[in-house]
Order: structure tokens, then sequence, then C-alpha cells
């Protein structure tokens, strides 16, 4: 992926994350609202924020150039 792709693709990331911090903090201390959804959307929020550096982390590591390899251990098939 060219580098402006991933600037372009960092921050439509970016705004998703805020997108879904806005929602945590606006329903948190709702009582109708479920912990757990309040809990995904916390999650995604930080994993969207972190996706970009994984993804450059993960192709230094493929170019030979020293980077930290990411193992992806997210298996959605583990979770009921």
């Amino acid at each position: 992926m060219a580098q402006n792709d991933q600037l372009d693709l960092a921050r439509v990331l970016l705004a998703r994350a805020v997108d879904d911090e806005t929602l945590v903090r606006k329903v948190q201390s709702d009582t109708d609202v479920a912990d757990a959804i309040v809990g995904f959307h916390a999650q995604q929020a930080a994993e969207k924020l972190i996706s970009p550096r994984q993804e450059q982390a993960a192709k230094m590591t493929d170019n030979g150039d020293r980077g930290t390899k990411i193992e992806h251990r997210h298996d959605v098939a583990a979770h009921p």
C-alpha cells in the first residue's frame, strides 16, 4: 500500500475510533446499555488506534527492516 493510502487509512481509522469513544462516553453511565456493549466499543476504539502502527511494524518486518512481527490472535470463531 502506498504511503498516502496508509495515511488516508490511518485517518479513517482515527475518525472511527473517535466515533467509538464518543459512543462510550455518552452511554457508559446509562444503565439501559449493557457493560458488554460499552466494553466492545471501547475495545474497538483501541484496536482502530493501534491498527495502523501494527501494519507498519509488520511491513517493516516483511521488508527485512527492523520491526516487530505482530501476531494476529483475534479469532472470531473462538467466541460464542
